[in-house]
């Protein structure tokens, strides 16, 4: 069903308090319309969000082109970002598994979804198993420790067979002392520490490496192993 062909919630409900045979039926029916229509049409606290068409299309139509979910323009409610997250994350995952098309996602802002136990899971699930239907998962968040801090969210990390870390602000520590760097040498921590745009530290199985790729072409300086 395409975004313009699904009903909005006041239609739902609308139908909903005419169906039954039976007069104990008709009046379950019709208390279950007015409970959803108080939570999310007219004035209700969802109402705002929930009973609306969206522009984001769940189909599988035309998924050859790339696809841009943003959450940037809704409001800071918890519950709704919830309801959004689980909204496109299920589809990515339907027609992510659907086929071995390759493909790349990629989540920005992971500390968002970290708030939410359940979505924290299907991430975890996500980097782990998409990568046997030819897919591959980036998180990125723009402070490392979101990563380590959590032991569910260490499960994200070590599970990421490639790290790539830009310049870190405000007083990173998490490189001296987390004992996920202990391998990092002092000149890996300043390394980091002086990182410029357009430079990165790249740890993969075969090394760790600096790359600075506004160069005419890519300078990689090995330092030592993982």
């Amino acid at each position: 069903m395409r975004p313009g062909e699904a009903p909005l919630i006041e239609e739902v409900v609308g139908t909903l308090a005419t169906l039954g045979d039976m007069p104990r039926v008709r009046e379950i029916a019709r208390e279950f319309a007015e409970e959803i229509a108080g939570l999310a049409t007219g004035s209700g606290p969802y109402g705002h969000f929930l009973n609306g068409h969206t522009s984001v299309d769940f189909s599988i139509a035309g998924e050859e082109q790339p696809r841009i979910f943003t959450f940037h323009e809704m409001e800071e409610d918890e519950v709704l970002i919830a309801i959004a997250y689980t909204q496109v994350l299920a589809a990515l995952m339907r027609t992510a598994l659907s086929n071995d098309t390759p493909r790349i996602i990629a989540v920005d802002e992971v500390y968002r979804m970290m708030r939410h136990p359940s979505l924290l899971k299907f991430l975890i699930n996500a980097v782990k198993t998409l990568r046997t239907r030819r897919k591959k998962v980036i998180v990125i968040d723009q402070q490392m420790r979101i990563f380590v801090s959590d032991p569910r969210a260490r499960l994200l990390f070590e599970n990421c067979p490639i790290r790539v870390i830009f310049a870190q602000r405000g007083g990173e520590d998490v490189f001296a002392h987390d004992p996920a760097f202990a391998h990092y040498t002092g000149q890996h921590r300043r390394i980091i520490a002086g990182l410029q745009r357009f430079q990165y530290l790249m740890e993969t199985d075969e090394g760790i490496f600096y790359l600075d790729s506004a160069a005419s072409r890519a300078e990689r300086f090995r330092y030592g192993h993982s």
